[in-house]
């Protein structure tokens, strides 16, 4: 699934409460595996409610904003003043995921595997290339 607003937001001053209301038990009725989402100028990536859906907001372009120290914590991986691009692969039983900085070395990732015919599946996080690039927060170690 995809859309503009967040559903968690990992933005200073951003709740979109009425998305997660309203949205979230779809969601969950109807596994969805990963949402992407952007309008945030940060990433952060966290997993639902449900323990397997994926949520990822992102930004490509020159304009940030700062973390939220607290949306951060419910972070697997957080970003911010960092451009990054996506590139999501789908099979059969799986999706493969990967965040990458624009210099190309790998920021974030993870595989969601899930055999065919079942709802739900394991998530695989790939180990990332380079540290979390939190440079607004006093507390990097506040992503993992």
């Amino acid at each position: 699934v995809t859309f503009h607003h967040p559903m968690f937001s990992v933005s200073e001053g951003r709740d979109n409460a009425r998305l997660r209301q309203y949205w979230q038990p779809v969601f969950n009725q109807f596994p969805v595996d990963l949402v992407l989402q952007g309008h945030d100028h940060t990433y952060g990536r966290r997993t639902g409610p449900n323990g397997f859906t994926q949520y990822v907001v992102s930004v490509a372009g020159p304009k940030m904003y700062e973390l939220n120290a607290t949306n951060v914590r419910e972070m697997h991986r957080a970003a911010d003043y960092s451009q990054l691009y996506q590139m999501v692969s789908v099979k059969a039983d799986r999706i493969r995921f990967e965040s990458r900085l624009v210099t190309g070395e790998l920021y974030d990732g993870f595989e969601l595997v899930k055999p065919v015919g079942q709802a739900k599946g394991r998530m695989v996080n790939i180990p990332p290339q380079v540290p979390a690039r939190t440079s607004s927060m006093e507390t990097p170690s506040a992503t993992r």
